[in-house]
């Protein structure tokens, strides 16, 4: 059996349809003859490489994100398998990454020739048992389809689509009449035309009162998937109204077989595209000529610029397209870093699901945005399927990607250049920047924590049970390793791991977290800038309030509490909607469970502990909202904390403004509702 998985835009419909089949044209031209009454799109590709390629390929497919995206398979009919719940749960949590909570997915196997409703009935159960349980809220038995060839049963499909779409907030939404005018008139020149001219837009008759509707209209189609329109530089100037046109723009470059027989004597050229993602403009003219009616050559400026506004491509000369790079960042190479004369402590972005792609808008934004340049070796650009190495100020700049980490790191390999503490801030305050703004394009924001491995190892590689956060260790000059408490048992140089990385040395800090009163650890230091000294008692205050946070937490879950709460919430803290991270685990269920104590816990833990599990009532304003100042309640404060933590977690810049400090100060503090008087 072969299994497609594809992407499915149905007018502002945000739910994913995900296809298991053989032949896809058939099946697809069969539901949109069903369904015409709603305006969809379906953006495929197709490709016949076998299994073991597949996750470069897969890549490839995945970079086009939410506007089609597809990977087949073989070889999972009786066992679904290791390598086809890896791609299962990819998609799923890209599904769950870009929709809502309770987005619904539609699952259609084929071959089911002969085949009782009980035995596809078991095909589900085994494809969805290993799954966590946030994940399965996306997939419902209902939704699931067993098919023969001919397609059969396209009306329950159909009525299936059309009933979830239905189903959906937004169905029935109003917009301006006028705005019809629009959709109908895109209907009739998208037969012709594939873009359109601002000033052709802003022409239009009777579709708006003013530039500003129009603007609001533009965005509106864009959301919905009906068009690509960015309000933003030259962007702004151009309205791509064909979306399938600019897909398969992008399709042809990445997973088009024609690419060989049409290269000619172009061939090397190409071949060095496949290995290294490096497109020279001569071949993307070759690519793109055999379609001279699609007008890709014509279009090309424009095609490149939306490309590269979604991350997908660097414009050269030559081209960088990421998800085509198939180089590896071997050992050979991440020794030679880790041997560099001067280097930082590797900085890690950690988060519970990271997709690849991810890191690749990274790559392009540090191309294009930052403007850095990238490192030669032997010839060739340091650019590599899961890292990428830059030259900036005099600093080299290595940035990586393991499953669930995005690593940084800077070095030197000179003698005479030695590291900027200025310039490695300036660095990290930069990619910060980047990473924030790749995060907020997403539907539910994909949360992270910042923080170091308690041991130094090499660039790109994810040690087990050694991340620690940042915040836990800021204001510390050395400690015993939280995490190797028997086992492999250290001590972290502090000082060493925030050297490059913060503003101040931590040894001129030096205090104990456990033992220092809050008088000790509030009162003014020596500093020569007031700002930083703001920054950093207000960091000292946001740690005192962890502890108060502990104090109230074994008020209400004392030890003999706090086991039983974990055992029977074991499976739902593994796999729930609420699971904690891979990371959170060893602490709630270490090897000997009569060693677990709140002391190991963070705010996060604390936290979801607090929210999911504990009998407490909600905070005035709700879970994970804005909390008022005049909000006093238990709840009130636990939030409060939470969210100065993880605003102080994901700082770049160590500095606060004395009116900052003060209206922060007195929010967390003062004596009549402040979490240290409720602790």
């Amino acid at each position: 059996m072969k299994v497609f998985y594809g992407l499915v835009t149905i007018w502002k419909v945000d739910w994913i349809f995900l296809m298991m089949m053989m032949d896809l044209k058939v099946f697809v031209e069969a539901v949109t003859q069903e369904v015409a009454q709603i305006s969809f799109d379906i953006f495929v590709g197709y490709h016949d490489e076998e299994p073991n390629s597949s996750v470069q390929d897969f890549e490839k497919d995945n970079a086009m994100e939410n506007y089609g995206v597809n990977k087949q398979y073989e070889n999972v009919t009786e066992d679904f398998g290791t390598f086809g719940r890896d791609f299962f749960f990819f998609w799923l949590s890209s599904i769950h990454t870009y929709c809502d909570d309770d987005t619904p997915a539609i699952v259609v196997t084929t071959h089911c020739e002969g085949k009782t409703n009980n035995v596809i009935e078991q095909y589900w159960t085994e494809i969805t048992r290993h799954l966590p349980d946030h994940l399965k809220t996306h997939l419902h038995l209902e939704n699931f389809h067993g098919i023969q060839f001919p397609p059969n049963k396209i009306d329950f499909i159909a009525e299936n689509i059309v009933s979830l779409t239905k189903d959906r907030v937004f169905w029935g939404e109003e917009i301006p009449n006028r705005w019809a005018k629009f959709e109908a008139f895109l209907k009739q020149i998208i037969k012709t035309k594939k873009l359109l001219r601002m000033t052709e837009v802003l022409a239009m008759k009777d579709i708006a009162d003013s530039e500003q509707e129009v603007l609001d209209m533009l965005q509106f189609y864009h959301d919905i998937g009906a068009i690509l329109f960015f309000n933003e530089d030259v962007l702004r100037d151009i309205v791509i109204i064909d979306v399938q046109w600019f897909v398969d723009a992008f399709k042809y470059i990445i997973a088009d077989k024609e690419h060989v027989r049409n290269a000619g004597l172009l061939s090397r050229v190409w071949e060095e595209f496949n290995r290294t993602g490096i497109l020279k403009d001569t071949l993307l003219n070759e690519i793109w000529k055999p379609r001279r009616n699609e007008k890709f050559v014509e279009h090309k400026e424009n095609l490149l610029l939306f490309m590269q506004r979604l991350g997908l491509i660097a414009i050269g000369p030559p081209h960088f397209i990421p998800c085509m790079n198939k180089k590896s960042f071997n050992k050979e190479l991440r020794e030679k870093v880790k041997s560099a004369s001067e280097k930082t402590w590797i900085l890690l972005y950690q988060f519970d699901f990271l997709p690849l792609f991810i890191f690749h808008r990274l790559v392009v934004l540090c191309i294009v945005r930052n403007k850095w340049e990238v490192l030669q070796n032997n010839g060739e650009l340091c650019l590599y399927h899961a890292a990428a190495i830059f030259t900036h100020a005099y600093q080299n700049i290595v940035i990586a990607v393991s499953r669930n980490c995005i690593h940084i790191q800077v070095f030197s390999l000179s003698e005479n250049r030695h590291l900027s503490r200025q310039s490695t801030l300036a660095i990290r305050e930069c990619l910060h920047s980047c990473i924030l703004s790749l995060m907020n394009t997403f539907h539910q924001r994909l949360d992270f924590t910042i923080g170091y491995f308690c041991s130094e190892t090499e660039i790109g590689v994810e040690l087990e049970n050694s991340f620690i956060t940042e915040d836990s260790i800021l204001g510390i000059s050395d400690m015993s390793c939280p995490r190797h408490g028997l086992e492999d048992h250290h001590d972290i140089n502090v000082s060493k791991i925030l050297e490059y990385w913060t503003k101040h040395n931590p040894p001129e800090i030096a205090v104990d977290q456990r033992e220092e009163s809050s008088d000790t650890l509030l009162e003014p230091q020596n500093m020569q800038e007031p700002e930083e000294n703001n920054f950093r008692r207000f960091a000292l205050l946001t740690r005192l309030a962890r502890t108060a946070m502990r104090i109230y937490f074994d008020s209400i879950i004392d030890q003999t509490e706090l086991s039983r709460l974990l055992l029977e919430n074991q499976h739902d803290m593994k796999n729930g909607p609420f699971k904690f991270t891979k990371q959170q685990l060893p602490i709630l269920f270490p090897a000997d469970s009569s060693t677990v104590s709140s002391m190991a816990f963070d705010e996060g833990i604390m936290y979801k502990i607090f929210r999911n599990y504990a009998e407490i009532p909600a905070p005035v304003s709700g879970w994970a909202k804005p909390v008022k100042h005049e909000d006093i309640t238990k709840s009130d404060d636990i939030e409060r904390i939470r969210s100065y933590r993880n605003e102080h977690a994901h700082q770049t810049s160590f500095v606060m403004k004395r009116d900052v400090f003060n209206i922060k100060w007195m929010d967390l503090s003062q004596d009549d509702h402040t979490p240290f008087h409720n602790a």
